[in-house]
C-alpha cells in the first residue's frame, strides 16, 4: 500500500516521529509519499500539494482505486495515495483536508499535537497504528463537511432588508450590486484589498470540516449580522461574529462560544453568536439540509470569512454568504474500540463530582 505522510514539523513530537514512521514503513512494506520538505526528511516520494493541483498538472496519473473524487462520489480527482498519514494536532488534521482538497483518501491521524479529537491514537502507539491500516484493522468514520459561498445576492435574487424603523425582517429586490473593497497597486491598477493575491472571493465556494465563522476583523467595533434559513428571514444579531458548525465541530471554537456538542453521526448544524449584544441569543441546532444566508448590515470594517481558521475571504457590506451542507465526506480511520463519548470524557475532564 502507498501512504501519504502529512506531517506539521512545526512540532518537535512530530519531528521525533518522523524516523519511526520511516522504519515502521520499512518494516511492514509500506511505499511513502509526502511534501517536499517531509519527503526529504523521510527519504522518500516528493508529492505536491494541494492534491487536486497536482493531478491536474499531472493529468496520467492513474488512481489507486475506482471513484475518487469529493467524498468517493465518483469525481475526477484521482487518488495518489491509499490513506494520508496525519500526524499533529486536530489543527494538522483540518489543515491536511484542505490539502487533499476533496480527494478520496482516508485519514488516519496520530497526536503528536494537545486535544487530538479527531485521531486515531497517539504517538506512543505510531508502531500499531501503521500495522493495523496494513492490515485493515482499522475502521472508517465519515464527516460531514459544510460548503461556503459570497454572493452579491441571496439564492432567490434579493437581500434581506430591515425596514427604517428596524422593527421587523422584511425582503426587497435590489438591482445594485455591491463590489469587493479595493485598493490602487501599482501604476493604479484596482486590486483586492482584502485579498489581493487571489482576488474578490465572490462565487468561490469554500469547504469546512470544523466551521464556517464569520467575524470582525482589525476593530473592537460589533457586527451586524442578518441570518436567514431556507430563505426566511430569522433574525439580526449584534455581536462580533457568527460560527456554523458540523457535530465534528461542535467541540471547537463552537463549543467554546457556548454551542452544544453533537455527535458525529448526527445530521445536523450548528449556529453559535460569538459575544452577542443580547441575553436572549442561544445557539440554534439545524438539520444539514437547511440553507443559511448570512449577510453583513452594518460593519466598521469589513469582516472576514474564514473556512476551519485555515483559508480567509473578505465578506463586503450587502454581500449573501450562503452556507449549506457540502457535497464532500471525511473519511476518518480508527482504532475499532475508540468511542466518541471516552475522548470527550478524557478531553473534557467530565466526572461525576466537582472535587
Amino acid at each position: 500500500m502507498k501512504l501519504l505522510v502529512l506531517a506539521n514539523l512545526g512540532k518537535p513530537e512530530t519531528l521525533a516521529a518522523l524516523p519511526r514512521v520511516a522504519e515502521a514503513a520499512r518494516t511492514l512494506g509500506i511505499a511513502l509519499a509526502a511534501p517536499p520538505e517531509t519527503a526529504r526528511r523521510l527519504s522518500c516520494e516528493s508529492a505536491p500539494l494541494p492534491v487536486s493541483a497536482s493531478a491536474e498538472a499531472d493529468p496520467q496519473a492513474a488512481p489507486l482505486r475506482e471513484g475518487g473524487g469529493p467524498g468517493g462520489a465518483g469525481g475526477s480527482t484521482p487518488c495518489i495515495a491509499d490513506a494520508a498519514l496525519v500526524l499533529g494536532g486536530d489543527g494538522s488534521v483540518l489543515h491536511a483536508v484542505g490539502e487533499l482538497d476533496g480527494a478520496d483518501i482516508p485519514i488516519v491521524a496520530v497526536n503528536t499535537g494537545t486535544l487530538g479529537y479527531m485521531a486515531c491514537a497517539g504517538a506512543d502507539r505510531l508502531d500499531e497504528v501503521l500495522r493495523a491500516l496494513r492490515d485493515g484493522e482499522l475502521v472508517e468514520e465519515e464527516r460531514r463537511m459544510l460548503r461556503a459561498e459570497i454572493n452579491t445576492r441571496s439564492t432567490r435574487g434579493e437581500y434581506l432588508t430591515r425596514s427604517t424603523r428596524g422593527e421587523n425582517l422584511t425582503r426587497s429586490s435590489r438591482s445594485t450590486r455591491s463590489e469587493c473593497p479595493t485598493r490602487r497597486g501599482e501604476a493604479g491598477v484596482p486590486t483586492c484589498a482584502a485579498a489581493p493575491s487571489r482576488g474578490c472571493a465572490e462565487g468561490r465556494a469554500f469547504h469546512a470540516l470544523n466551521d464556517i465563522v464569520v467575524t470582525r476583523a482589525d476593530t473592537g467595533r460589533i457586527l451586524s449580522l442578518d441570518l436567514a434559513i431556507d430563505g426566511t428571514p430569522v433574525t439580526s444579531y449584534l455581536c462580533d461574529g457568527l460560527i456554523v458548525a458540523t457535530p465534528t465541530g461542535s467541540t471547537a471554537y463552537s463549543l467554546s462560544a457556548g454551542g452544544p456538542i453533537l455527535s458525529p453521526r448526527t445530521h445536523a448544524f450548528v449556529v453559535s453568536v460569538i459575544c452577542p449584544h443580547s441575553l436572549s441569543s442561544r445557539p440554534l441546532v439545524l438539520p444539514d439540509s437547511a440553507e443559511l444566508e448570512i449577510r453583513v448590515r452594518r460593519a466598521a470594517v469589513t469582516p472576514l470569512v474564514s473556512a476551519d481558521g485555515q483559508r480567509d475571504a473578505p465578506l463586503p457590506a450587502d454581500s449573501v454568504l450562503r452556507i449549506t451542507r457540502s457535497e464532500r465526506i471525511v473519511r476518518l480511520l480508527r482504532f475499532p474500540e475508540r468511542d466518541d463519548y471516552s475522548v470527550l470524557r478524557q478531553k473534557l475532564g467530565w466526572s461525576g463530582s466537582v472535587v
